[in-house]
């Protein structure tokens, strides 16, 4: 117990490999994305990727509210439930 007390927590390490940039690749995929605006083509698209993976790309951001409505609607019955069970509590207590 006494030895832990006074032992010196261990320095952390990670293992990051910085990410090679290419400013040729950077130009391309930004003239790329510009083109296809301009042509009124979704700027996302990718032809190498799955019809799942762009109906995936699409829905994410469709997802997360529908989530957090679930969970509000549930918290609110759980507040209704809970008010309920204290009124009968009340009127059975008289």
């Amino acid at each position: 117990m006494a030895g832990s007390f006074f032992r010196l927590a261990n320095y952390s390490v990670f293992n990051y490999q910085p990410v090679f940039y290419d400013p040729d690749k950077d130009r391309r995929e930004k003239k790329r994305r510009q083109l296809r605006l301009e042509q009124g083509k979704d700027p996302d698209y990718v032809e190498d990727a799955t019809a799942e993976e762009r109906i995936r790309g699409r829905m994410t951001y469709r997802i997360k509210p529908v989530k957090k409505a679930k969970r509000a609607a549930n918290f609110r019955l759980l507040i209704i439930f809970g008010v309920l069970m204290l009124l009968v509590f009340i009127i059975l207590a008289l």
